[in-house]
């Protein structure tokens, strides 16, 4: 009896190491290629628009069919899929190494978001239907973990290997990775344990919803910078209505959208995930340009100072997520709701003379605060669904995250907008950049009461389960 204790253990263990090293490869590949991006248009000779394609397709479509990839999942089996998704992952990094034009490279890569995709869904739900509830959020704050190292090392490293070799390298990366994973979840990951042969899915469903995350990411996305913007986000929006509406009446929906009206701890669970997702990406994305522009940083410098928020999110985040197991992770939410706030009001008296260690403490206070939300927040979340949604609901927290980054770059656009018309950021003098980031700042301090409001009424009228 010994011996098969150990023997689950270490399949446990290994289990827990595919999705971390899985949740490595994705957000690496999301991050890393963002500094090349001037190389590949000299190499290629091509437009900014076309540019843009190969990080936005990226982005755009693994929040669009991570929830789709997840109910089917859960319903076939998620070991498949996310086999698959490392399979996808892995070819297409090694075609993207000898891409021979643009449209190939961002065919690939949009290809590469569908092996994402699968693997988005599906990873952190194998690491946590292979443990007990007692180590749920220890596995989630290792996955976010795993997430944070992938989102601080991918421009440092691709800005070294961009520097001294070529873009292309950069792809070999996570193919040597994604070789070695395979071999190991194919070793290690147990079968899956049922599969629905009868249900295919909400097909209709479906659609909807990557129609609607397409058209209303792609809109918030270009609200200011495109003409278009606006009617892609209407359409959104009145895509999300439709689909609502057909979800409430379906009877094997995409996603469960009843909880959202009958489980007060899940909705502003889900909700407080984009109001925190808008706050982290907005600050890291306006600051890294106020150090520059007003701070006269060099690039390298600034990056150097920006990760000190993610450095000290990937070392707290397992310790956030082990004690999330142990006490209660409603109060650790709100511990780390009150950091965040801490750091964006302390960001608000920033100015010209506002001295550099105070940007870096305030980044690793925000980094301190979104470590304890995050895992804790996300257990609240898996504790609500039963183990049959894990993979649909790990897909939903991603898409929320992705919807808050959108929302951040909209409130930039409208503050940039309101500062100097329509003219781009990049052209902002110090004093407006000044102005920008702190009207920036506001809001999303706004949003950090507003969560911590959310997280106080959640608990006290928590629905029982």
């Amino acid at each position: 009896m010994e011996k098969n204790l150990a023997e689950k253990k270490v399949n446990t263990n290994g289990i827990i190491a595919v999705a971390i090293s899985t949740s490595l490869i994705t957000t690496f590949l999301g991050t890393s290629l963002n500094i090349s991006i001037p190389n590949i248009g000299h190499e290629f000779d091509c437009s900014a628009l076309l540019l843009g394609w190969v990080i936005t397709i990226y982005t755009l479509l693994t929040s669009a069919l991570s929830v789709p990839f997840g109910r089917l999942a859960d319903l076939k089996g998620k070991r498949t899929f996310l086999l698959l998704g490392i399979v996808i992952v892995g070819i297409t990094a090694a075609l993207c190494a000898f891409a021979w034009s643009i449209w190939a490279l961002i065919i690939l890569r949009a290809i590469q978001a569908v092996g994402a995709s699968m693997i988005f869904c599906t990873n952190v739900a194998v690491a946590v239907s292979a443990c007990p509830p007692s180590m749920r959020g220890q596995v989630l704050g290792l996955c976010s973990s795993a997430a944070y190292i992938g989102l601080t090392i991918g421009p440092v490293v691709g800005g070294l290997i961009n520097e001294y070799f070529s873009w292309r390298i950069l792809f070999l990366i996570p193919v040597a990775i994604s070789i070695v994973v395979l071999i190991m979840a194919v070793r290690i990951l147990p079968k899956d344990a049922h599969e629905s042969e009868h249900d295919s899915g909400d097909l209709q469903g479906n659609v909807l919803f990557v129609s609607m995350i397409v058209t209303l990411i792609f809109g918030l996305s270009t609200l200011t910078s495109n003409p278009y913007g606006k009617f892609f986000a209407i359409l959104g929006v009145v895509l999300a209505i439709f689909f609502w509406k057909r979800e409430m009446a379906c009877h094997a929906p995409v996603v469960k959208v009843r909880l959202f009206k009958d489980d007060r701890v899940y909705r502003y669970s889900i909700i407080i995930v984009l109001l925190n997702y808008a706050m982290t990406f907005g600050v890291g994305y306006i600051l890294a340009i106020y150090l520059q522009e007003v701070g006269l940083l060099s690039s390298q410098t600034a990056g150097l100072f920006m990760a000190c928020q993610p450095v000290v999110m990937a070392i707290m985040s397992p310790i956030a997520g082990r004690l999330s197991d142990k006490h209660s992770p409603f109060k650790l939410v709100t511990i780390g709701l009150v950091f965040c706030l801490i750091s964006t009001a302390w960001l608000l008296f920033m100015d010209e003379n506002f001295p550099l260690w105070m940007t870096a403490a305030s980044l690793m206070v925000q980094g301190v605060g979104t470590a304890f939300f995050v895992a804790p927040n996300n257990n609240i979340i898996m504790d609500r669904v039963s183990r049959d949604d894990y993979a649909v609901t790990t897909s939903l927290i991603s898409t929320f995250r992705t919807l808050g980054n959108s929302t951040a770059m909209v409130v930039i656009s409208l503050m940039v907008y309101a500062v100097m018309g329509k003219g781009a950021l990049a052209d902002a003098n110090p004093s407006q950049l000044t102005e920008i980031v702190h009207g920036f700042l506001i809001v999303i301090t706004v949003f950090c009461v507003l969560s911590l409001a959310l997280s106080f009424v959640r608990r006290a009228k928590k629905t029982g389960k």
